[in-house]
């Protein structure tokens, strides 16, 4: 990492100082790079507006290593719950209505997400299988997230 800079500072508005100049200079012409200095901003920012744990970033032999998380993670009722498994499109929509509403029945499940209530089934016995989800109590019961390792 360069003289001064510390990871803490790559968080911020920072100076950047390419390595090499000229191969930094062909990836700024063929718009590989839009700005000096805004990478580690950008990558920060876009994992926050889509939800994502925060990059994790280190210094490593004399430069960096940027780790980017592919976490899912929901912010709902003040609650913030990640897990790392691959889901799809509507298990992530399930995962989030039942973080928002814990006591969510499938049929009002069914009706938001648009689907009858068998698909809505399969999705939830996907997840319970996974170990993301399970439910406590019958028919007023409530579902409950299950921390992820």
């Amino acid at each position: 990492m360069p003289e001064g800079m510390t990871i803490a500072s790559l968080k911020g508005y920072h100076v950047s100082r390419p390595r090499n100049p000229l191969i930094a200079d062909v990836c700024f012409k063929a718009g590989f790079i839009d700005s000096w200095g805004q990478g580690t901003l950008t990558i920060f920012e876009a994992f926050e507006n889509a939800g994502l744990l925060e990059a994790t970033i280190a210094s490593l032999d004399g430069g960096i290593l940027v780790t980017l998380h592919n976490n899912l993670v929901a912010h709902r009722s003040g609650q913030v719950v990640e897990t790392t498994l691959d889901l799809t499109d509507k298990q992530k929509l399930v995962f989030d209505y039942i973080i928002d509403n814990p006591k969510i029945s499938r049929k009002q499940l069914s009706e938001k997400l648009g689907i009858n209530e068998s698909a809505v089934q399969k999705h939830i016995e996907s997840l319970k299988k996974r170990g993301v989800i399970k439910r406590e109590g019958k028919t007023s019961g409530l579902w409950k997230i299950i921390e992820q390792p």
